[in-house]
């Protein structure tokens, strides 16, 4: 009797078997997003195994892309370790060359592997790597800013931001967003949407109620750069 409660005591603890916590960290570490990973426990009850573990992203990331790296730890290891059950992952931001948060975790759901979620969705990784790559056959972008991958709704969404020169005429620059974006849409087909944000290294105060690009203060500096310094008084002023 005393044996028997022994081993159900031993089960319902942490496992501390060396093999099998560098067998998960080696799967959570090879996913994709994961900067790395500590705390791994498994604790066994009866047949089954409830992994915990600790993850860290990078701190860039958005909320959505940051659960979507979880989730798809949380497949990767229910996936390569059939006796796992339940797999919690608590995601906190790589914080080692940056100290201005707070660690906060976040645990993924308990579904199936093989429910229908974000997991089948490539990394944010992969996906920008492709965003970036379509852009450079777009010649007139003299900088990619930056490119955010979002997981929403189950799909896909880009937000990037380009850098122009600024003596394009708005519509100009408008065109070449148009070219970014389809350039995207074509290249990395897995997007369900994309935003294209213009950058013209100037200031714009909103008058002419555009949102593609700082069209008053280029349409100034164009106007300024044509008939000298006379113009100087029809700058366009900030909104009280």
């Amino acid at each position: 009797g005393a044996e028997m409660i022994w081993e159900s005591v031993k089960d319902l603890t942490d496992t501390v078997d060396t093999d099998q916590i560098q067998q998960l960290e080696g799967i959570i570490r090879a996913v994709g997003g994961v900067e790395s990973c500590n705390n791994v426990r498994l604790r066994k009850m009866g047949p089954s195994s409830i992994v915990d573990a600790r993850i860290r992203v990078g701190r860039n990331l958005s909320v959505s892309a940051a659960s979507q790296v979880a989730e798809r730890t949380r497949v990767a290891v229910m996936r390569e370790m059939k006796e796992v059950t339940e797999v919690l992952v608590h995601v906190t931001p790589d914080t080692r060359a940056w100290t201005g948060i707070s660690e906060q975790g976040t645990s993924s759901p308990g579904a199936a592997p093989e429910d229908d979620g974000i997991h089948h969705l490539r990394s944010h990784v992969e996906v920008e790597n492709d965003v970036r790559k379509a852009l450079q056959n777009v010649k007139a972008i003299k900088r990619v800013m930056h490119v955010h991958v979002d997981y929403l709704w189950g799909r896909v969404q880009v937000r990037c931001g380009i850098e122009l020169d600024d003596t394009l005429r708005v519509w100009q620059a408008v065109e070449i967003a148009r070219e970014a974006r389809t350039e995207i849409e074509v290249k990395v087909p897995d997007v369900s949407q994309v935003d294209v944000a213009i950058d013209l290294n100037e200031v714009c105060w909103g008058q002419c109620g555009l949102t593609f690009g700082p069209a008053c203060a280029t349409s100034f500096k164009l106007k300024r750069d044509h008939q000298g310094e006379d113009v100087e008084d029809e700058a366009p002023k900030p909104k009280p």
